[in-house]
């Protein structure tokens, strides 16, 4: 998704010229000063001043002042990675702006929520949006009506109405030369081009690629760099192999000298794609390997942001289903090479789990240096003293990140998973099952203490049809003997003759198999059903010794026995129910402290036991925290009616809430622990 995030602060920046005269001077010396902390790069020091702009705003009652520098927090906000915070900023500019008739400031306000909504890769959301100001008057300026006109092209492009993008595009081309902006006539061309991509149409795609190439050639921007990927798909694409690698290799001399925002991995990707498809199979295993390798880097230098996981991990999963299916044919005759396929793919689902929404935990001076990073990195590809600065500014970020707690000791970029060392933690009776879903085919790996052995299943569309056909049989039979044995056959059937000599199942799902009710598959031996004679567990990942800092502790955590309701006499008195907000109560799990007792009985190392109003949600949480070596659970677990996936630990009332305290599944992902 090309440069999507540049818009905002443009916009953020945009002062409200009618507005302007109306402001006392103490308030344009507070924005002047505002901009000059933000361009000097101290971004506290500028939300600040802009806070007190707010404030003095609203102590006057200059409701448009007010809007501007709410439009230039929620700027701050977007670039800090504090996304919920700048979407509220910009909804309430945009309510001053309607309320008080002030075009450019509900226009700029507007656009910026799409740029929010783009972040996340929901595009009809974001040209519902923007097409709400499309038909008004422009108020605004012609540069910012530019990005405008750019922004709704890609995001009709991006919803798949291609007809009104070609139209979106060429009205955003005009305007970009009539201005002149040769900046965005560049970009236009090049997501025009992308949207011809998405089409299948080669020619429309290469002739709007090179006018992009020529525009920002003769300019000398930078960014013609990025066309060199582009250039290579589509001699791909044509049958023009040695093309496409010559192109590669392009790309990857500019990732990696730094001339291309691009990621190496992408160029290594596009040079293996284009040596698998011309038969050099050797040389395109070398290069998927460079480009892992990369990707490894990558996902090591790159904390859980949002903006990341919207624009890269799609690319990086493609580029590891890509290499699993370039090397799985060969594989299928190589046992060491299988390892390294399924660790390869293992790598992707842990490293995908990793990446989620920034926590609240991280503070404003690392969100302002990761802002300060995404700046750099754009400007790197224009001169060499740009990349030392970048260079050195990252050593920076890791320190702080260390000194943070965000860092290991031990180097994410190096493989993790070590199919000896699992095979030997796993227990002669357990097999353990992991799965790949991709849309052209999918993968299917069992391995046991003895053996690893590996399947073809059908694609992600087949596969999820399966599922669901199953699982219609199912809710449709009296009786699991009049259930088609086919079911297990063209999942696991490859399998069973192993299966059977295994009764504990560790089970990696994914895609549509998260669906599949897999203990009720009949058995292909017409011996009853899975659930009948093996235990299965489901595993969201395969744990890795190497991946972590620290080895867990040999502590054991126990939460039990919590407050589910007020007549609980261990805690009171309780404030007395309010009608305005719902009181949810739950049976008292009595039995669990005796349980619990019992288990800390056969336990010889350290314990700690949190029981009644001590476990709650927020002990539980600093206890995951501090990855002990065993957490035992001994709570409800609740699910909302309308979305029976949406599980969530229950835990103790607190005196002063009328409500038992949760942890949902999505929390327990964002959490670092062992």
């Amino acid at each position: 998704m090309p440069i999507l995030a540049a818009l905002l602060l443009v916009f953020a920046g945009a002062t409200v010229a009618q507005s302007a005269a109306k402001e006392p001077d103490a308030l344009i010396e507070i924005r002047k000063r505002g901009a000059q902390l933000l361009r000097a790069g101290d971004w506290t020091a500028a939300r600040q001043k802009f806070r007190e702009g707010l404030a003095q705003s609203r102590r006057l009652h200059l409701p448009l002042a007010q809007g501007r520098f709410l439009s230039n927090l929620g700027g701050l906000d977007f670039a800090s990675f504090q996304t919920a915070e700048a979407l509220e900023h910009f909804i309430q500019a945009r309510e001053i702006g309607l309320r008080y008739g002030d075009g450019e400031l509900e226009q700029v306000a507007t656009l910026n929520m799409a740029t929010v909504f783009a972040r996340y890769g929901d595009w009809s959301k974001a040209l519902e949006t923007v097409e709400s100001v499309g038909a008004q008057p422009w108020k605004s300026s012609a540069p910012v009506r530019g990005q405008f006109l750019l922004h709704r092209a890609i995001y009709l492009y991006r919803s798949r109405n291609f007809k009104g993008a070609d139209d979106a595009f060429r009205v955003a081309l005009e305007h970009a030369a009539s201005i002149p902006d040769p900046l965005t006539e560049g970009r236009a061309w090049e997501n025009w081009g992308l949207s011809f991509l998405l089409r299948r149409d080669w020619d429309r795609a290469e002739r709007c690629f090179l006018a992009s190439f020529r525009i920002r050639y003769l300019r000398r921007n930078p960014e013609y760099h990025r066309l060199f990927l582009h250039f290579a798909h589509l001699a791909r694409e044509k049958g023009d192999t040695a093309s496409a690698i010559s192109y590669a290799r392009r790309a990857i001399v500019a990732a990696e000298s730094g001339l291309s925002n691009y990621p190496a991995w992408a160029a290594y990707h596009a040079a293996a794609q284009s040596l698998q498809r011309a038969g050099d199979q050797p040389a395109a295993l070398a290069e998927f390997r460079r480009a892992l390798a990369h990707a490894r880097l990558t996902r090591a230098d790159v904390l859980p942001l949002d903006q990341w996981v919207v624009s890269s991990e799609n690319s990086l999963f493609d580029l590891y289903s890509d290499f699993v299916a370039a090397a799985f044919p060969l594989a299928q005759r190589n046992p060491a090479l299988m390892a390294e396929v399924w660790a390869t793919a293992e790598e992707n689902r842990r490293a995908s789990l990793r990446l989620t929404s920034v926590s609240s935990r991280f503070p404003p001076e690392y969100r302002e240096k990761l802002a300060q990073l995404q700046r750099l990195e754009l400007a790197a590809p224009a001169s060499a003293t740009a990349r030392t600065a970048l260079a050195k500014f990252r050593v920076e970020l890791w320190a702080l990140e260390s000194k943070l707690g965000l860092r290991s000791h031990t180097p994410l970029s190096t493989p993790a998973l070590d199919l000896g060392r699992l095979q030997r933690s796993l227990e002669s009776d357990t097999a353990l099952i992991s799965f790949l879903v991709t849309g052209r085919q999918s993968y299917a790996w069992l391995i046991t203490r003895e053996s690893i052995s590996a399947s073809l299943l059908p694609g992600r569309v087949p596969l999820s049809t399966l599922v669901t056909s199953f699982r219609h049989d199912l809710l449709r039979s009296k009786s699991a003997d009049i259930l088609s044995r086919a079911y297990f056959q063209k999942i696991l059937g490859e399998f069973f003759p192993t299966l059977a000599t295994k009764p504990y199942w560790t089970v990696i799902v994914d895609g549509p198999l998260f669906e599949l009710p897999l203990p009720a598959l009949p058995l292909p031996d017409g011996k009853g059903i899975v659930a009948d004679r093996f235990a299965i567990t489901y595993a969201s990942g395969v744990p890795s010794p190497a991946s972590s800092g620290a080895s867990p502790g040999p502590d054991l955590v126990a939460f039990a026995d919590p407050v589910y309701n007020r007549a609980d006499a261990r805690i009171s008195p309780f404030r007395p129910a309010s009608n305005s907000f719902p009181v949810q109560e739950l049976p008292r799990l009595t039995g669990t402290a005796r349980e619990t007792a019992a288990v800390f009985d056969t336990w010889p190392g350290p314990k700690r036991l949190f029981t009644g109003p001590q476990a709650n949600r927020q002990t539980l949480l600093d206890t995951i925290r501090q990855s002990p070596g065993i957490l035992h659970l001994a709570t409800h677990v609740i699910a909302a009616p309308q979305d029976p996936s949406d599980a969530r630990i229950a835990l103790s009332m607190a005196p002063d809430r009328e409500t038992v305290e949760q942890v949902t599944s999505q929390e327990l992902l964002h959490l670092r622990h062992h």
